[in-house]
Formats: C-alpha cells, structure tokens, sequence
C-alpha cells in the first residue's frame, strides 16, 4: 500500500472530471432548503474516507481492519465552493479540475448541484458542506465563522490512519482511560498522564507523569501483547487493532491506551444520561454537590453540601438520627485528610493520602458522586418510568452484581439527575440496613472557595 506523501495524489483517484459549462441557471431550490444561508462560498477542511475507498485508490488487497470512516488530512487547502444566491456557482478542486456550477438546490440539509457533466451530491449543516465522491470519500468544506472544532479534533494524519487500517502494531499510545473489574473508572487527566511506545525491533518506552522507563522487549501473539520493562516486570495486554486501542492489566487495574485516530467511544461513551452527567462534574474546574440521605437503618437523615475545586475537597455532613443532631465536615488538601468539628472549629487530621490518588479527583471520597463515576461507564442498564409524589421520572436502573447493589437514577424531563436509589448490600452483613435514597438538589458549579481555608480551626494530630 503507497503510503505518506504517495497518498496524497490517489485521495481524488475516483472524482469524475468535469467538463466547463457556461455559466448562468437557475436554483432548483427544493422545499424545506435555506439557500439564502446557504449561499457562501466554503473552503476546504480535510476529507473523510473509508477502509473501503484506501482499497480502491490504492489496489491494496491484502488483510485489513474494520476502522470506522475517519477525518484524514490533506493538503488542498486552495479547494473551495462557492454557491451564489442566484443559484450559480463555481468549484475549484485544483487548476485542472475547476469550472462554474450550472445550478445548485437545497432541500433541508441536502444539496445537489451540477458542475459540467458532473452532478454532486452532498449536505450542509451548520456552515459545514460534505460532498460526496462516492467510493466512500468525501470532501469537508467550511463556510466563514463555521465552527469547525470538532471536526479538526478527530482529523488524523494520513499516516496514522493507514497505520490503522493495516491493523499496524508499532506507535506511539497515550493514555485514555482506566478501568478496574472490567469497567472504565476514569478518563485520561483525571488520575494519570502515561503514554506506552511500542517501536520497531521490539524496544520502546513507557512513561507515568514524569516518570519514564524503558521497554527492554515487547511481543505479540495474535492479539496478545507481552511487555517487559527494564526492571524485570512484565505486564500483559490486549490489542484491539480495529480500534487502535492496547488494553495493559498492570497493579490489578486496566490501562486503556489508543494512538493516533483511535476510536475510543466505544470505551467512553455508552450514550447515557449519566455519562453525560459524569462528563459534566469536573472537579478541577469546580464542582458543588448538594444533596439529602435517607437510610432505612435507624431511619436516618443527613443533609450533604460537598464543594471540590483544584484538588481540594469539603464535604459538610448534618446527620439527623433517634432524635439526635451533629453536623461535622471532612476536608481535603495536600495530601491529607482532616475531620472538622464545626461547632467547636475544631478538627484533626485523620489519615495522610498519596496526592496521585485524590489531588485530581477528590470528589471520589463523597459516596453520591462515586455511585455516579462507577456506573456512568456501564451499557448494561434498563430504563423505566417511575412516579414519585404525583411526578414521573425516567429511571435508569442498573443491576447488582457480585459486590454492588443496584442503582436506580431518576431524571426529570430536563435531564437533571433529581434522585437516587440504592439497594440493600449484597453482601451479608447481619444488619438489616435496607435500601438509601438520595434527593438532589442541586448539582453545579457554584463552589465556596472560603471553605478551603481551615487556618481558623484548632487542628491536632
């Protein structure tokens, strides 16, 4: 297969050349189109391409991967489209392909035009136009002030997705995501920056933070990946070619890492409601939890105001049990965790923490949230509605497993996570503890930065 700069040439192999007609139409504008917004001129932004069409242009016939259609770079930057209000137009795909457009159409999303002999077919949404070669090629062009951002995140180098389609094993794999008993509980940046490099020969590297040791060999059967590093530890992994994805198991915890162009969503994003609210909750920026516990042992109540920001973490806790009241709180910063009394301002550190473990992510120490962070990876729930005092609720209920009790999360119709409920444990205890239910009042950004602040408590060890 041609590969690099040799691709570039064989990216337009199945465009129709088309011949100069004389300029002037009419716009056969459908109904449902908006070509008063759609008359712009557009200028090229990268191709999408399938598996399908690398074979065709290339002759390649030899094995290769699923890989889903990929933005892929190139260097036609000169490529625009202009259609004019009048339903003219003119296309320049390079100075021996360009010409005036006869007339254009626009029905809803849908675009139709004709250049010479040549009809294309295509889409714009949102400034964005995507016409289609056939074969499985398209050509993206952006109208001016088009947000293009999403686009330009997922577009990959030609290299890399022929590395990908090939099922290639040599590359350089960043760190997405970590997993722990089959399930992801956290993405890349929230607890690890590491980046594995296989390289030719058997040889490479991988790195933690700044920490970086070398690979002193690596191999691969099938899809089996064995890694030993310089200090005498192997590490067993999986290769997952049609994504791009290498799945390590090291310390009892699994390491999802992906190259150039991988596709990850299917690690990252199951579609739910509460993976959406997971992705929203960034305890770095700011989060602020404010929420109600009912318990049916000892028919207890606690209310909860939790406030996370730049690795530290209060979590303000009023219990109310057999008559009895007492609020405390438990604080969070620099490695250590504190135990506040705040009616006395009163406190004592109670346990030291290593900072790689909570200073990214210390909203895992409050019990709504980490419910929330354990199941939001998972696909394997159901969805029911449920009424509560007279309103009904989309509830997405996950079931228990081994160690878990099942968990139930009501949205309301806005998508707002307003309750939850939590089964009894099911491991024995010899308690009747029964099942928790959580009332949300608020889940946002408005944390209360003076809270950090404990100079003024009298703190012993």
């Amino acid at each position: 297969m041609k590969k690099g700069r040799a691709l570039l040439s064989l990216l337009l192999a199945a465009v129709m050349a088309f011949g100069l007609g004389a300029a002037g139409g009419t716009a056969a504008f459908a109904e449902g189109g908006n070509p008063a917004e759609a008359a712009q001129e557009y200028h090229f932004v990268c191709v999408r391409m399938s598996v399908q069409y690398l074979q065709y242009a290339t002759g390649y016939t030899g094995e290769v991967q699923p890989v889903k259609d990929h933005y892929v770079a190139a260097d036609y930057d000169s490529y625009s489209v202009r259609l004019n209000a009048d339903g003219t137009g003119y296309l320049f795909l390079g100075d021996n392909n360009q010409g005036p457009i006869d007339s254009w159409s626009l029905d809803g999303s849908l675009l139709k035009f004709q250049a010479g002999v040549s009809v294309f077919d295509g889409t714009v949404i949102d400034g964005i136009m995507t016409l289609d070669f056939g074969d499985g090629l398209f050509l993206v062009f952006a109208a001016p002030g088009a947000d293009t951002a999403a686009i330009e995140n997922q577009t990959v180098s030609q290299q890399a997705f022929v590395d990908l389609v090939l099922g290639k094993t040599e590359g350089v794999y960043s760190l997405f995501a970590m997993g722990y008993g089959g399930q992801v509980i956290s993405v890349a940046g929230q607890d690890a920056s590491s980046v594995l490099t296989l390289s030719e020969g058997g040889t490479g590297s991988l790195s933690f933070d700044e920490d970086s040791m070398e690979i002193s060999s690596w191999t691969v059967d099938g899809d089996a990946l064995t890694v030993a590093l310089a200090d005498g530890s192997s590490n067993a992994g999986v290769i997952h070619r049609e994504h791009g994805v290498i799945e390590m198991d090291m310390s009892g915890y699994t390491f999802y890492y992906g190259r150039e162009g991988a596709d990850t969503e299917a690690y990252l994003a199951p579609g739910s409601r509460l993976f959406v609210l997971y992705n929203s909750i960034d305890a770095q920026a700011g989060a602020h939890l404010s929420y109600r516990l009912h318990t049916d042992f000892m028919d207890a109540n606690s209310i909860y105001d939790v406030h996370a920001k730049d690795g530290a973490y209060y979590s303000a806790a009023t219990v109310q049990a057999s008559g009895y009241e007492s609020t405390t709180a438990t604080f969070y910063k620099d490695g250590t965790v504190y135990s506040l009394n705040l009616g006395s301002m009163t406190g004592m550190s109670v346990m030291s923490v290593p900072s790689s473990l909570l200073a990214n992510n210390p909203l895992t120490m409050d019990t709504l949230y980490a419910a929330i962070q354990r199941r939001a990876v998972r696909s394997d729930f159901t969805t029911e509605t449920r009424d509560v005092d007279g309103v009904s609720y989309t509830v997405d209920i996950y079931p228990a497993g081994s160690y878990e009790a099942e968990g139930a999360f009501y949205f309301d119709d806005a998508g707002n996570l307003v309750r939850y409920v939590e089964g009894p444990p099911v491991i024995e205890t010899g308690i009747d503890i029964g099942e928790s239910v959580y009332t949300i009042d608020s889940i946002d950004t408005a944390v209360n930065e003076s809270l950090f602040d404990i100079s003024g408590y009298q703190i012993s060890n």
